[in-house]
């Protein structure tokens, strides 16, 4: 599976908040600030990313079971690449560590940004 395919599916989440009753799903302050910062940098990419995520929206609506079937294949996938980082990580602990930590970096300088 591409990653620009799950974007938009996650994005569609964080955008359009959770039917539910909890928070689970729903922009914080800070991250609804961030998004309307970027929007405001590049308008036009915004409107893109709102199209398609009205547009998945209409799908799913129109068929229900199509979205939960893509939503456990996405799950299955993600399941299968968490497996072969674990796997990844017992056979070389270091370069993990090191690639954790790079990541680490680069969340707190987009946080600050």
């Amino acid at each position: 599976m591409k990653i620009s395919l799950l974007i938009p599916c996650l994005l569609a989440g964080l955008w359009m908040g959770s039917a539910s009753a909890d928070d689970h799903g729903k922009l914080t302050d800070e991250q609804r600030a961030r998004i309307e910062a970027r929007c405001a940098e590049n308008p036009e990419r915004c409107e893109k990313i709102k199209a398609r995520l009205t547009d998945a929206k209409a799908r799913c609506e129109a068929d229900p079971a199509a979205c939960e079937a893509r939503k456990q294949e996405i799950k299955a996938q993600m399941k299968v690449r968490a497996e072969a980082r674990r796997e990844a990580c017992a056979a070389d602990p270091a370069a993990c560590a090191e690639k954790r930590e790079a990541i680490r970096e680069t969340l707190k300088e987009r946080q600050t940004q």
